[in-house]
């Protein structure tokens, strides 16, 4: 791109993934049991090693780094605390997952109704819901051997608002976040693949519990 001094330069083009979006719920979840690259030092692997066992990524290849859900003009977002997010364990991952396709995010599961997930099917199923595009990425990813990625996250999105009347909620499934891919030299990424299939078995298990499989039947081959 021409600078100011008319000169060439390398720049990196950044896009707002929710500026089309009004009111977006948004979750980053981070894939891979293993969230650093083959040139890291050896103080940043054991940095990301510490944080890696601490949370979910080494038992379920991958972890939530944050997530937003629109309740409503009143109430604005339910966000849940940052200290919390890092201690998350299986069951509060699930929980999460669960949360995100709410009306009533905030409830938890001790309670009598507990997240209710009444958008799942309009978010996480269907024939252009979150799952189906997971399965579209799984696809190209048990083929190609041309990259690596490591501490990648997927950007999750859906509009509450059209999800509440029933129809198309915009749901969009993003791969952010990848300054640290590398050469695949021929071998599958089973790093990014592994946790990609263990989300996949979340999400399909939650539109089972919700009795809805979308266009998938409820049949997900991992």
């Amino acid at each position: 791109m021409k600078a100011s001094t008319g000169s060439d330069h390398l720049h990196m083009v950044l896009q707002d993934l929710t500026s089309g979006h009004v009111n977006p719920s948004v979750m980053d979840i981070k894939i891979g049991s293993r969230t650093w690259g083959l040139k890291a030092s050896e103080a940043y692997i054991a940095k990301c090693l510490k944080k890696d066992r601490e949370s979910t990524s080494v038992p379920l290849g991958f972890r939530i780094s944050g997530l937003q859900v629109y309740v409503d003009d009143e109430s604005g977002f339910y966000k849940p605390d940052r200290n919390y997010i890092r201690k998350t364990g299986p069951n509060d991952v699930r929980l999460l997952l669960r949360k995100f396709v709410s009306s009533n995010p905030s409830a938890e599961m001790k309670m009598s109704q507990g997240p209710d997930c009444s958008l799942a099917s309009f978010v996480y199923g269907g024939p252009n819901g979150i799952l189906a595009q997971l399965l579209e990425l799984k696809a190209w990813f048990e083929d190609q051997t041309i990259y690596h990625f490591y501490a990648c996250s997927f950007l999750f999105m859906f509009e509450k608002g059209l999800a509440l009347k029933g129809t198309w909620s915009n749901a969009e499934v993003k791969l952010i976040d990848f300054a640290h891919v590398t050469d695949g030299n021929g071998v599958i990424d089973h790093n990014f693949l592994g946790g990609l299939c263990s989300l996949i078995k979340f999400i399909s298990d939650i539109l089972a519990e919700t009795k809805d499989y979308g266009d998938t039947n409820g049949q997900v081959e991992l």
